[in-house]
């Protein structure tokens, strides 16, 4: 019957597509394993640089940006790395101002600074946190510090106690998919003016699904005018697998509710 063809052709299709991703996955781990072989720390052994077809971003407004540059992703080395601490905040903090408890028109974004520090071997740059500045209807770097520059300073002069540095900023785009906009693009462009390896962390907490981490890490490419994705690694205990159930038993704490109640409570 032509359904039961249909039927089959789909899954046939499905079939190989699982073998094909499973194919890049083997060849991207053992990449990574040859490149840091001499790492003395333990790091996770997920490669989370997604490369999705199905990943197509939206057209920004300036004609000089274009979306990432896919083609020469698997050839950048990965030197970036970030702390499972580091995307729980990022996550959580997303979640607060976006999350299916409220109206979707009362979503907003919400924008905070990479504390990072370098190392000599393995990934050369690690994100060691996350630091929650601010929220709105549109990130803009330039207004959050002009209304309240306290905050960076603050973040700043912390960082600088714990022998980090402000090695870029994340920002959310709840449920708008993962992609710098020429907004954005002209925010990170003067992070990259202060230091030329500043990264851009962009969350989709919609996207964790237990096979993202729902985020993805930029940088710009000052003589083709494009932003590309970086390739990262998750340093820490944090499988991909289980962090929608881990961020479904943190949302009553975001959303200052308890995250049990006792029998008598209910």
């Amino acid at each position: 019957m032509p359904e039961d063809d249909e039927l089959n052709e789909d899954v046939i299709k499905e079939d190989l597509k699982q073998q094909i991703k499973e194919k890049l996955k083997k060849e991207i781990l053992n990449e990574v394993y040859t490149e840091l072989k001499s790492e003395k720390e333990s790091l996770t052994e997920a490669v989370v640089s997604r490369l999705s077809e199905e990943h197509l971003l939206t057209p920004v407004e300036s004609t000089q940006i274009t979306e990432p540059n896919q083609e020469e992703e698997l050839l950048d080395k990965v030197t970036i790395s970030i702390s499972t601490k580091a995307i729980l905040k990022i996550a959580t903090h997303s979640l607060r101002f976006a999350n299916r408890s409220l109206p979707k028109r009362e979503w907003c974004e919400v924008f905070g600074i990479l504390g990072g520090k370098m190392y000599d071997y393995g990934p050369k740059l690690h994100i060691v946190n996350a630091y929650p500045i601010t929220h709105g209807d549109i990130v803009s770097v330039v207004d959050v510090f002009m209304r309240d520059s306290s905050k960076f300073t603050k973040v700043f002069k912390h960082l600088k106690k714990l022998g980090q540095f402000i090695c870029g900023w994340y920002h959310s785009h709840p449920s708008h998919g993962l992609f710098l906009s020429s907004d954005d693009f002209e925010t990170h462009l003067n992070f990259q003016k202060q230091w030329e390896d500043s990264v851009a962390l962009v969350m989709d907490p919609f996207k964790i699904d237990g096979y993202s981490y729902g985020f993805e890490i930029y940088r710009v490419d000052f003589k083709s005018n494009r932003y590309n994705k970086v390739p990262f690694l998750v340093k820490g205990a944090l499988d991909v697998r289980a962090l929608p159930e881990l961020l479904e038993f943190l949302s009553p704490i975001v959303e200052n509710k308890a995250t049990d109640l006792e029998f008598e409570e209910r």
